[in-house]
């Protein structure tokens, strides 16, 4: 289906380096390039829920740019995006994720 080919697309565009990582067996790096995806790509629709025209929408990007997925993460809970659930496994994922950066 046509929904199918784009998904394809956009998963050989996103994940082309995280396909690369796991068929080398990189899995610390792995693990790290999609968190890294799910944050960015959650920044980014926090941003677009919030809102109200182009121009804030610039603002909120360039202000939210230095927050994490556990700030984001709260943002959810707060419109219900997201459940505790969602929250707790957000936080645990970026904290597995400083663990193996920051090698702890």
């Amino acid at each position: 289906s046509v929904k199918r080919s784009a998904a394809d697309g956009l998963i050989y565009f996103l994940f082309d380096s995280a396909f690369e990582l796991f068929f080398i067996g990189n899995n610390s790096a792995l693990f790290i390039e999609l968190q890294g995806l799910l944050e960015r790509f959650c920044l980014n629709k926090a941003c677009e829920f919030i809102a109200v025209d182009n121009i804030a929408q610039v603002i909120l990007q360039d202000s939210f740019s230095k927050k994490t997925l556990n700030d984001v993460a709260e943002y959810f809970k707060i419109i219900s995006l997201w459940a505790d659930e969602d929250v707790r496994f957000a936080k645990k994922l970026t904290h597995i994720r400083n663990g193996i950066a920051h090698k702890n």
